[in-house]
């Protein structure tokens, strides 16, 4: 019996070491793909980096290269022409010429546009295609025409402002003879056509002591006039498309 019990717990406590010890292989193996998930990525990213950087050092060996061009055709156009300097932006300049605004020499603040190529050291006026220099006064000859330019353009419709204005005075008449509308006077509404004789008899006729009896039937009969001039809009509103259509 002492065997058996001895036996049992051995079995026991091996399923229980080798239970434990397959748990703790599973959790190694995914703590490990995740480590090598990572280095993939890692290398991934390292690559596209590479990749990167010898792009960026191609680019700079172009700059460079095209910058070499640039001083080399520099130095060889001021040695064709002395009286003239390329800045660092690469804009032609008058040597002899210095660039003023109100009379007075322009300084350059960073030394890129200078004659010297030096912060604080006068500038030289941009030239033009024939290398002529654009002085101060080109600069405000060329202001003053684009501003009569700018004249010129507002003449015309200057000019054609009060004839248009008045042809417009003029048409409206017409059209509101077309609509069957009448112009209101200045001193007041516009008569109304509508009205039967009548109510005009009436209202001339009509004393003072029965003026305020008769109120009701006058708002009545003005609101009755109303609407029939509102149809007659209508129907010549409705008309005029197909008139114009015939």
């Amino acid at each position: 019996m002492k065997n058996k019990k001895t036996t049992l717990i051995k079995r026991i406590v091996f399923i229980v070491l080798l239970i434990y010890a397959i748990i703790t292989f599973i959790k190694q193996q995914k703590i490990l793909n995740t480590y090598s998930e990572q280095e993939t990525n890692l290398q991934t990213q390292i690559s596209e980096a590479t990749e990167y950087q010898n792009k960026l050092n191609e680019e700079k060996a172009s700059l460079l290269e095209k910058i070499e061009e640039f001083k080399a055709e520099k130095v060889k156009f001021e040695q064709e022409n002395p009286n003239l300097y390329v800045d660092k932006n690469g804009i032609v300049r008058s040597r002899t010429v210095l660039k003023t605004k109100d009379g007075k020499y322009q300084i350059d603040n960073d030394g890129s546009r200078s004659i010297t190529g030096k912060k604080g050291d006068k500038m030289g006026c941009v030239v033009q295609q024939d290398k002529t220099p654009i002085t101060e006064e080109l600069e405000n000859g060329a202001q003053k025409e684009e501003n009569l330019k700018t004249i010129f353009k507002w003449i015309p419709d200057t000019l054609l402002a009060v004839p248009r204005a008045y042809l417009t005075i003029i048409a409206i008449p017409p059209i509101l003879k077309v609509l069957g509308l009448k112009k209101a006077p200045k001193g007041g509404n516009a008569q109304n056509t509508n009205a039967t004789p009548q109510a005009n008899v009436t209202k001339a006729t009509t004393p003072k002591s029965q003026a305020v009896a008769q109120t009701p039937v006058i708002l009545a009969n003005t609101i009755s006039d109303k609407r029939n001039v509102f149809a007659s809009i209508q129907s010549h509103i409705a008309s005029a498309p197909k008139k114009g259509g015939n």
